[in-house]
């Protein structure tokens, strides 16, 4: 099983790819997101700034089990790795 710096490198490279642009890692966000009282996703989002994208500045990307890597731009409504997985979990019709 891949490490996280391993990890790390194949959202950053998958982010570079999908975006036309380089970018650096900012942080790592945990993020929980729970509706009634049940979890629907725990894990890390990393966070990696957009050195040349004409409408963000930050991607939010993270390991998804069943969608594989999951790589969502910081533009309204998205604003945080929260809302990031929010989204990605309404796309997949797991929220609430």
């Amino acid at each position: 099983m891949p490490g996280k710096q391993e990890n790390l490198e194949r959202l950053k490279q998958t982010v570079e790819r999908s975006f036309h642009s380089p970018v650096s890692h900012v942080c790592t966000e945990q993020v929980r997101e729970v509706s009634g009282g049940r979890t629907l996703w725990a894990g890390q989002v990393e966070v990696f700034r957009l050195e040349k994208h004409a409408k963000a500045r930050r991607c939010f990307a993270w390991l998804d089990p069943k969608a594989g890597i999951v790589a969502i731009l910081d533009v309204a409504p998205v604003t945080s790795p929260a809302t990031a997985v929010r989204l990605h979990l309404k796309l997949c019709g797991k929220a609430a």
